[in-house]
Formats: structure tokens, C-alpha cells, sequence
């Protein structure tokens, strides 16, 4: 289990079992401003705004389709995708030109 990982003497590595290793981490933003610290009730909101909802104002798409055929439904706001078996490692490389 993931609790005897925590309490080895080796203590916790990339491969303990606590670790998403597949899927996705889907990261959803609420965006808000706040006039004179008024956290109950927000200035301008984006999901909930009085007239009409920003993320379907813009296009908004409720479905996602990514390159290996998964069909991902979203709700407003789903806007970031971690791979969890992937690294930022896997995105990028430097390299010079000389």
C-alpha cells in the first residue's frame, strides 16, 4: 500500500505507489477579481458572470480529443493537462546553435 512506502526506511521514491503513474492531472481555473478584499462576492467572474458565461462566450469546447484517440469531457475552465507519466524532461531540450 501506499502508506508502507512512506514508512520504509528508504522512504519515498519516483516509483512509490502514492504517485499518479498514468493518466491525466487536469488543472481548472475559476478566474475572479476582488474589489476592497470582498472574497464572498467577486467583481467580475468569468464562469459565473451576471450576463453569460466567458468560457462558452469564447468557445468554450466541452469535448477534447488527444493524439492517442482518449476523449476527454471538460467542464468550463479545464484549461492545463499534466501527462502523469511524462516530465517536463519529455517536452523539451536545450541545445546551441554553435
Amino acid at each position: 500500500s501506499s502508506i508502507s512506502a512512506i514508512n520504509t526506511p528508504k522512504g519515498l521514491d519516483d516509483h512509490s505507489s502514492i504517485f499518479l503513474s498514468d493518466g491525466y492531472i487536469v488543472v481548472n481555473f475559476n478566474i475572479e477579481t476582488i474589489q476592497n478584499g470582498d472574497l464572498e462576492h467577486p467583481h467580475l467572474q468569468y464562469i459565473h458572470a451576471p450576463l453569460m458565461n466567458q468560457w462558452q462566450l469564447e468557445g468554450f469546447q466541452k469535448q477534447f480529443n488527444d493524439p492517442w484517440g482518449f476523449t476527454f469531457e471538460l467542464q468550463d475552465g479545464d484549461v492545463i493537462f499534466y501527462h502523469a507519466n511524462k516530465g517536463s524532461k519529455d517536452d523539451f531540450q536545450s541545445s546551441v546553435t554553435h
